[in-house]
């Protein structure tokens, strides 16, 4: 049993360690202070909130990633840390929020490199205890302080699933991280939409119900420094847009899978190359084989990392085709001024599975709309 009950003690059991486990210590002591950032009144319209939230997000998706050494993610931490230097090391005017900022960047120098990665580990370990011990009118309570430490020990004794786990444990939320979460949600709230996903993330790591690795990932590195530099709105903007893209990419490929396993078997369509959007005689087809075109003609479009609308639209279309010819409709063609093929059911009883599948067939292409929506 790890028992963790200050510095030294952090410190002894992070030597034992290896460098993710560091990340990982280190993300989640940084997660814990995060909402001391809450207390002061301008750490949103400061853009403090939102640098705060670019470290503690690029953290905890090296944090989590099975290969944090990889170019792609070393350089999302170095240009995070560059942002830091002015987005959070000038310090704000409240001592707590200061803390809680300090202790990101010393999450952020753990995941930067393993040279020093113990130190910067318990830098943030100190720096959440420093923020949970403060009160807002500046007077400090030792003991309260030592729940960083309780809660450091729970990840300890719990390495290697510790993100599954509430970032309290069993235990109470410190009254000053409660009341600055409190705080910081209604200063979001007053400037809009575009924070929703933040309260959401950092809500799920409250809970240990933290986001999907790969959405994690994918939002760490392709949100670039250039969406960043534009604010807030525009990095909600495209965390939404991956976040559709992976959501079409595996409703296709689940319809794609179940549209082929149903299709009753059509020569000259795809033949030896797979299934193409190109076919002449694909609108004469089965609705199956036609939505197992389209399907994964999708799937491989959310896969690209250079999506092409045009295709996009064919595919939809063809979707849009196959409920139109059994008597179903989507609206959502007619406002984005796609058109709908003119797919023809041959035979008595062809549209049944086509019935059947409504629903994926709508969802499909609903979430292909909005993702089309935000496609530059």
């Amino acid at each position: 049993m790890v028992e963790i009950v200050d510095q030294t003690s952090a410190r002894a059991w992070l030597e034992t360690k290896g460098h993710q486990t560091r990340i990982r210590f280190a993300a989640r002591c940084a997660l814990r202070g995060l909402p001391g950032i809450g207390l002061w009144s301008e750490t949103v319209e400061s853009g403090f909130a939102f640098a705060s939230f670019r470290a503690a997000f690029i953290t905890t998706a090296v944090a989590t990633s099975k290969d944090s050494h990889s170019l792609d993610l070393a350089e999302a931490v170095a240009a995070t840390r560059a942002n830091s230097n002015s987005g959070l090391g000038g310090g704000a005017p409240v001592q707590i929020a200061t803390d809680a900022g300090d202790g990101l960047i010393f999450a952020l120098g753990a995941a930067a490199t393993s040279d020093n990665s113990v130190e910067s580990a318990v830098g943030s370990l100190r720096c959440s205890s420093g923020v949970i011990r403060k009160s807002a009118d500046g007077t400090e309570n030792v003991s309260e302080g030592q729940a960083a430490f309780s809660a450091a020990s729970m990840d300890a004794n719990a390495f290697l699933d510790m993100e599954s786990r509430a970032l309290w444990g069993d235990e109470v939320t410190p009254e000053i991280i409660q009341s600055g979460w409190n705080a910081l949600k209604n200063q979001l709230a007053i400037n809009g939409q575009d924070w929703a996903f933040w309260i959401e993330w950092y809500e799920g790591i409250l809970k240990g119900e933290p986001l999907p690795l790969d959405l994690t990932r994918r939002i760490a590195l392709e949100v670039t420094d250039a969406d960043w530099d534009a604010g807030p709105k525009r990095v909600s903007e495209r965390i939404e847009e991956i976040r559709l893209k992976l959501k079409v990419k595996t409703l296709a490929e689940e319809l794609a899978e179940a549209a082929y396993r149903a299709q009753p078997g059509t020569r000259g369509i795809g033949d030896n190359k797979g299934p193409s959007l190109e076919d002449d005689l694909l609108l004469v087809q089965p609705t199956e084989t036609i939505t197992w075109v389209a399907a994964s003609e999708l799937r491989h479009q959310a896969e690209s990392d250079a999506p092409e609308p045009s295709r996009i639209e064919q595919a939809v279309s063809l979707l849009a085709g196959v409920l139109k010819a059994v008597g179903l409709w989507i609206a959502g063609t007619v406002a984005t001024g796609i058109s709908v093929a003119s797919v023809a059911v041959i035979k008595k009883g062809a549209d049944a599975w086509a019935i059947q599948n409504q629903d994926k067939l709508v969802e499909l292409i609903d979430t292909t709309l909005r993702w089309l929506s935000l496609m530059n």
